[in-house]
């Protein structure tokens, strides 16, 4: 099975883990914890889903 990919943008990491924790059975997770971390993940198109604080 492929899981879609998630992009978690969260500059707490704590809380990122807890989300990563929780979907990542269903969802291949990314995490970005900084803007300019984040906007070439973006730009790539590879995330169909992202979350974003």
């Amino acid at each position: 099975m492929n899981k879609k990919r998630l992009l978690i943008i969260e500059d707490e990491i704590s809380v990122a883990k807890q989300l990563k924790w929780g979907l990542g059975k269903e969802y291949e997770i990314t995490i970005a914890s900084e803007a300019d971390e984040a906007r070439p993940l973006l730009a790539s198109d590879a995330f169909p889903v992202v979350t974003l604080e």
